[in-house]
């Protein structure tokens, strides 16, 4: 399945290659400080065929094109029959050459893969003062914070310790009840109630990401607000 639509049925798949290891590249975007970000890589390509002695309909033709074409070229969910509760962000990387026989058609179809394989889940739990939460994925992930003010408070401030981090998120400011703030630690962006606001994360603050394993939150004042985290397993 690639952008939610599954491959035409007229066409076989015969073969799914696999790379265990992913490789990396240099995005052109870069992280604070003007590092560039590596991203991972991989390459699956897809083989397929056709009956040649059915004439392939214009029809057809177009269906075929749309789906290989995901969302307008971008990169799109892909989705493979091995791993039916995950996908891939992907977009097909380069133009499909078609051989075979009077008979059979065949053909390759190169994905290119950005990122880690990511589980269809949401995983949400609400934070107490003291929590270890286990993640079971294979590849750090991002994950997003999200609090909602129970009573007028000048501080939120939200700690994490794992195999990577000893640090934490602390927010200063008027938060009154029901007020709504998101940390997206994978956009390194903070909105409240809607509107990005990053002036209210303190200087000694930082954005981190889940490890594998034990990741210990703790929250201060957390009666005067709730903490929901929620992110998606990642998996190498």
């Amino acid at each position: 399945m690639f952008n939610d639509v599954y491959i035409p049925e007229w066409i076989t798949i015969n073969r799914i290659g696999y790379k265990i290891f992913p490789s990396f590249s240099i995005d052109e975007t870069t992280e604070e400080g003007g590092n560039n970000k590596r991203k991972s890589t991989k390459i699956i390509p897809i083989d397929f065929s056709c009956d040649r002695r059915k004439l392939i309909t214009k029809g057809q033709e177009i269906e075929f094109i749309k789906w290989l074409k995901g969302n307008n070229f971008e990169y799109s969910k892909l989705k493979l029959p091995n791993y039916p509760d995950c996908y891939y962000m992907a977009k097909v990387k380069s133009n499909i050459d078609i051989g075979g026989t009077l008979r059979r058609a065949r053909g390759t179809i190169e994905f290119l893969c950005v990122g880690n394989r990511i589980e269809d889940e949401i995983n949400i739990v609400n934070l107490n003062i003291n929590n270890i939460i286990y993640y079971s994925g294979t590849a750090e992930v991002k994950p997003k914070i999200k609090i909602k003010v129970l009573s007028q408070v000048s501080e939120i401030k939200i700690s994490i310790q794992n195999s990577k981090y000893n640090n934490f998120i602390k927010l200063a400011g008027n938060f009154n009840q029901n007020d709504d703030i998101e940390i997206d630690m994978s956009k390194n962006k903070i909105t409240k109630n809607g509107i990005v606001d990053l002036t209210i994360m303190s200087l000694d603050s930082y954005f981190h990401k889940l490890y594998p394993g034990e990741n210990i939150y703790t929250i201060n004042q957390s009666s005067k607000y709730n903490v929901t985290l929620e992110w998606q397993n990642e998996f190498l």
